[in-house]
């Protein structure tokens, strides 16, 4: 009976471990994603910037660059959508493996209590059992 409580104390604290596991994966996908979002909208923020900045060329050689930078940072932007798209899937998949690493240590408990309870149960019918002066011995022994 010990052994089995143990093996499940085991479990557990495996499970637990997991479960962290799980939860550091989940935050460093999520800021994974924030970056890239941040990142985005920064490059969105500067091709608005340049293509105002063009607009007030006064040759036509500058204000071609200007209209160029434009064009190239508003193509980096929409390129970055398959990377938040892919950054948003590996969220999402390291959300629903904390779940289950959630549910799988919620489960490990429960068993781990069951079996504790168990023993307990055990070890007072063992108690019971005894006769008088044996029984006073053991329950020395378990206090």
């Amino acid at each position: 009976m010990r052994k089995a409580l143990n093996d499940k104390r085991r479990i557990l604290a495996m499970r637990n471990t997991q479960l962290s596991i799980a939860t550091g994966e989940i935050s460093s996908a999520r800021h994974a994603e924030d970056s890239l979002e941040e990142k985005r909208r920064k490059l969105q923020e500067l091709a608005i910037t340049m293509h105002a900045a063009g607009t007030q060329c006064s040759t036509g050689r500058t204000l071609h660059a200007q209209m160029e930078l434009a064009q190239r940072l508003r193509s980096a932007s929409e390129s970055m959508v398959g990377a938040i798209d892919h950054a948003r899937q590996r969220t999402a998949q390291a959300e629903r493996q904390r779940i289950a690493a959630y549910q799988d240590r919620e489960i490990a408990d429960r068993l781990t209590d069951r079996a504790a309870r168990e023993l307990d149960q055990h070890l007072d019918r063992k108690i019971a059992s005894q006769p008088q002066h044996r029984r006073r011995q053991l329950e020395g022994n378990n206090a």
